[in-house]
């Protein structure tokens, strides 16, 4: 008797569409283009928080344990395993937290390279960007030129 093969993944939604300078956000709900004053990139601000709050304890618990004061790494199976804040676009009319408290702005802010080369310089100001896939959607748009 063989193993059943692993199911692969279902393959993430592409969020956005690049064509030389201009990117064109996806819906997250319908997968349809998101024109300017129609909708919105946004992050649930409280997942990155309590992401945020995790690591800022897990370095605290590596420096307590050590009488030196020296950051170590611990195990990996002790590093904080809360998910990355996740960015997304949405229509207005497809969001399905519309009166929700997230951080967002509207797309035709962010709908070419320079534009999101602003916000990656304004965003990277918070403490929590870094708990979101922020970074790694934009190197994602950068690799797509």
């Amino acid at each position: 008797m063989t193993d059943p093969k692993p199911v692969a993944a279902a393959p993430r939604t592409p969020r956005f569409v690049r064509n030389g300078n201009r990117v064109t956000w996806l819906c997250a709900a319908c997968g349809e283009p998101v024109r300017a004053r129609t909708g919105y990139l946004t992050l649930d601000q409280r997942v990155a928080w309590v992401r945020e709050r995790a690591w800022v304890e897990y370095k605290r618990q590596c420096i307590l344990d050590n009488p030196s004061n020296e950051l170590r790494v611990r195990a990996v199976s002790e590093m904080p395993s809360e998910k990355v804040a996740r960015w997304d676009a949405w229509h207005r009319n497809c969001d399905p937290r519309p009166d929700s408290a997230d951080y967002w702005f509207a797309v035709e802010r962010a709908d070419t390279v320079g534009k999101l080369l602003h916000w990656t310089a304004h965003l990277a100001e918070k403490e929590w960007v870094g708990h979101s896939d922020w970074f790694t959607l934009m190197l994602t748009i950068g690799t797509d030129a």
